[in-house]
């Protein structure tokens, strides 16, 4: 073997052993990403709701979220009752995503002060007609659209009175709250039929209402 074919040779193996090195990387990078995915439940998720609110009115909330000592015992008391410990960003993403839920519930409660409060379904007590002449507004099937108070017609958010100390006047501060197009959205699971829609309305009553809230 000549030394050009020696050094072809040793260059294609380097190449070979790097390739095989970058796979195993990537197959190591996806177990673990798959392995730390927070998986929520009724309960985990009523047990972060419990803590949460316990660091709230222990003043570890100043502002629109927990500050760093709040945020150290969320982790440590979660991890006290699961084996799996979740890191930060997976406890914050759920915060947020709770806080999003309960935004758009306060924002459809405020709309409704004038209809009832069913306290066994912790909702808004409104009847198909009130439905129907809401989602002819806000419901846009043309846009793949669907109205995100919808979620909300058989029953209200769990864990609701938690949430409320958690995110009390907070949820004013949400995108749903500043956001006219944030009403509507194509990830309700709630069937939603056809209605006609009276163009520009929609955004029309919701402006009306932010500007009520920020007066």
């Amino acid at each position: 073997m000549s030394l050009e074919e020696a050094k072809l040779e040793m260059a294609t193996l380097q190449q070979q052993q790097q390739a095989s090195k970058s796979c195993m990387n990537f197959n190591l990078f996806f177990c673990i990403s798959m392995d730390d995915k927070a998986v929520w439940n009724k309960e985990n998720v009523k047990h972060l709701c419990d803590i949460c609110k316990n660091e709230v009115l222990a003043g570890h909330r100043p502002l629109w979220h927990l500050n760093k000592v709040g945020w150290k015992n969320v982790e440590d008391k979660f991890a006290e009752k699961y084996v799996k410990k979740l890191e930060h960003l997976q406890l914050k993403n759920k915060w947020d995503s709770l806080k999003r839920s309960y935004s758009c519930f306060m924002d459809l409660k405020n709309m409704a002060t004038r209809l009832g409060w069913d306290e066994a379904r912790q909702t808004v007590d409104c009847d198909d007609t009130w439905w129907k002449d809401h989602l002819a507004r806000c419901h846009d099937p043309a846009n793949s659209r669907k109205c995100k108070h919808v979620q909300f017609r058989k029953c209200g958010p769990t864990n609701l009175d938690s949430l409320h100390i958690m995110f009390g006047s907070a949820h004013v501060t949400g995108a749903s709250a500043s956001i006219p197009g944030d009403l509507s959205d194509d990830g309700s699971d709630d069937e939603v039929h056809e209605l006609e829609k009276k163009p520009h309305e929609c955004q029309i009553v919701y402006f009306a209402y932010t500007k009520t809230q920020e007066a």
